[in-house]
């Protein structure tokens, strides 16, 4: 669930080989200079601002959402047949069902699929990062919206080896072909350990997930940067 949340659906692939390391490593800083330093994190939730501790505040430490023009662009990785790439832009503070939120904006072009953009609404507190609302609009006219109630947790403030979280929410789902239909929704989240890991982006010490089951891999002060069939392939603003 949490793929199709923080990236575009994408085709499993073969997993990268990659050393899990000691569980109790630094995950939080880039191996080179080249890649994108974590200094500039906010340190509370109040607004955007460009200074302060990853540390601090839990809405940037895995997933920096109130980094107002932050920009992450993925792609799908060598070994997947797939083609695509699609770009994340931190929109700064919104609002939606009446909540104040932090947005991010996607636009995507994936081969086989028409062109989409899609709006995330988060919200965050002392638990995490949690998605209150999404709204797709495709090139077709095709839109859709869904909201989760509550706010479905997708990445937690704190990540420790060996912590797992359950997050649970229902789901109001309505597009422009069809009558809304309510379901219900989760996600579960297993921290496996810590390992050094390369991307187009960079090389990094990473945190090694397991999200419903797909290995996936985060960097404090920076966010996700692998899952199964994609990768990091540049960051711009954090």
């Amino acid at each position: 669930m949490i793929l199709s949340l923080l990236l575009a659906a994408c085709t499993a692939a073969d997993p990268v080989d990659v050393q899990v390391t000691d569980p109790q490593a630094d995950t939080g800083a880039p191996l080179d200079t080249d890649t994108p330093d974590d200094t500039n994190t906010p340190d509370d939730t109040d607004g955007p601002d460009d200074t302060g501790d990853p540390d601090a505040g839990p809405c940037d430490r895995w997933f920096p959402v109130t980094h107002q023009g932050a920009r992450w662009s993925y792609a799908f990785r060598e070994e997947v047949s797939a083609r695509g790439h699609w770009t994340d832009t931190a929109s700064g503070p919104g609002a939606d069902q009446g909540r104040s939120t932090w947005v991010v904006t996607r636009a995507a072009q994936e081969d086989g699929f028409p062109d989409y953009t899609q709006t995330y609404h988060y919200t965050c507190d002392e638990a995490g990062v949690a998605l209150l609302s999404e709204h797709y609009d495709a090139s077709t006219g095709y839109t859709s919206s869904s909201v989760y109630s509550p706010p479905l947790l997708v990445i937690p403030a704190a990540l420790a080896p060996g912590d797992r979280v359950v997050s649970s929410a229902s789901l109001h789902y309505v597009d422009s072909g069809g009558a809304p239909s309510d379901f219900g929704v989760s996600t579960e989240i297993e921290v496996v350990g810590a390992g050094q890991l390369t991307t187009p982006a960079g090389t990094y010490e990473a945190m090694q997930l397991s999200v419903d089951g797909l290995e996936t891999w985060f960097v404090e002060g920076l966010g996700l940067v692998q899952t199964p069939a994609t990768w990091l392939v540049g960051v711009e603003g954090l």
